[in-house]
């Protein structure tokens, strides 16, 4: 009785292969290039075959490009739907361009790797980086599109130039929950409107260049955390609305001495924290900003901005050396940290309480609001200036050097 039960088992299984099987599906049978019919078989619903022309998104069901193979594009430009990378398997464009066509269901799953050399990738559906794949892009590539890149939780994407740039546009939003990385010299492009980078998970942006939004709308959303390794500058080349947003549950930190600069022309949101190590600085020029997060200043936070902050807590250990840091929140706020800053107003009518002794080297504007020193000094060095009215003031120590 086993053997028949064997073959009823062994038939059973042999079903369900041919009917995880469409007609019109093609599959790479070796590497080569992908305009090349002898790359593919396709399958006629009976039997996969050799393929008689190559796979194009309109003339074909699933592609899929199994594991141990590379397929290339031969500096051609191609197109696909439905495209799965297997694991182990590799997708390689370079010179011309990869157009994700929006079809049935995801549109292109990589369990594999998508290599480019100077390439464009354009994307008008969504791009699926699962666990297992990953991206490896930079300088001259282009990604651009109206659809959506996701990175799943494992994925990730290498963003590496070596000079010239790389460019995301079209109104393409890149969506990381995995790891993505920015490194080596070269700007990081955001063109068009509405392209928008949105982390929720870990994302270094340690490029040796500007990170310039040039369109209308351009974003970056940070959700999670977001490392800075080196000197990058946030700048807008004739874009409008460009902005960096740190938001709830967000953690921006800048760490190894190093300089972040966000121009006047980019907007910086601080919903989240902002950590600055030691010897690093956060250099802010754009007013505008709401800051209602926290901020752990053991570096420098410096700029020709007026930072209003509405935020629980902020911590200077190091130097603050905005124009002026706005205290004006709606409930009692807390500063502590021992540090210095150069020019402070109090706006905040709630109060504000000291959690250590704190330095104000420059002008000390009283506007609303008591200051709680509690227990601690509030310190105005020798060339500050003081302007005090009925409804502001220390309560506490309060010394004034001269």
């Amino acid at each position: 009785m086993k053997q028949p039960l064997l073959t009823l088992i062994a038939l059973a299984s042999l079903c369900n292969f041919l009917t995880a099987q469409s007609t019109g599906d093609y599959r790479s049978v070796g590497s080569g290039p992908w305009e090349s019919a002898a790359t593919w078989e396709s399958y006629d619903g009976i039997a996969w075959t050799s393929a008689t022309v190559a796979p194009n998104g309109t003339n074909s069901n699933v592609i899929t490009i199994l594991n141990g193979d590379n397929i290339d594009n031969d500096s051609q430009n191609i197109q696909g739907d439905q495209i799965v990378v297997e694991d182990g398997g590799i997708l390689f464009v370079a010179v011309g361009d990869l157009t994700i066509l929006n079809g049935t269901g995801d549109d292109l799953v990589l369990n594999g790797d998508l290599n480019m050399g100077g390439g464009t990738l354009i994307v008008d559906g969504n791009l699926i980086v699962s666990a297992t794949g990953h991206i490896e892009c930079g300088s001259s590539d282009i990604f651009r599109g109206v659809g959506t890149i996701e990175i799943a939780p494992g994925g990730s994407i290498n963003i590496f130039s070596t000079g010239a740039d790389f460019v995301l546009g079209e109104g393409l939003s890149l969506n990381n929950n995995g790891q993505m990385n920015w490194s080596g010299a070269g700007d990081f492009i955001i063109q068009d409107a509405n392209t928008a980078i949105n982390n929720f998970a870990n994302m270094d942006l340690s490029g040796d260049g500007n990170l310039d939004m040039t369109g209308t709308n351009n974003a970056v959303n940070n959700n999670s955390n977001l490392f800075f390794n080196y000197l990058v500058n946030f700048i807008s080349s004739g874009g409008t609305n460009a902005a960096l947003n740190n938001n709830v549950g967000g953690t921006i930190l800048l760490a190894n001495a190093i300089t972040i600069g966000i121009s006047s022309d980019v907007v910086f949101n601080n919903h989240g924290s902002v950590q600055i190590e030691s010897v690093s600085t956060l250099d802010v020029a754009n007013s505008n900003g709401v800051h209602d997060g926290t901020y752990d200043v053991d570096g420098t936070l410096s700029g020709a901005a007026d930072v209003s902050f509405t935020g629980p807590t902020f911590s200077v250990s190091g130097t603050v050396s905005l124009t002026n840091l706005q205290f004006n929140g709606s409930t009692n706020q807390t500063l502590t940290g021992g540090g210095t800053i150069q020019n402070m107003q109090m706006y905040n009518s709630a109060g504000l309480t000291l959690g250590s002794d704190i330095t104000v080297e420059g002008n000390m504007i009283f506007n609303a609001g008591i200051i709680d020193a509690n227990g601690f000094t509030f310190i105005c060095g020798a060339a500050s200036s003081l302007a005090i009215n009925s409804s502001s003031w220390v309560y506490g120590k309060l010394r004034h050097t001269f």
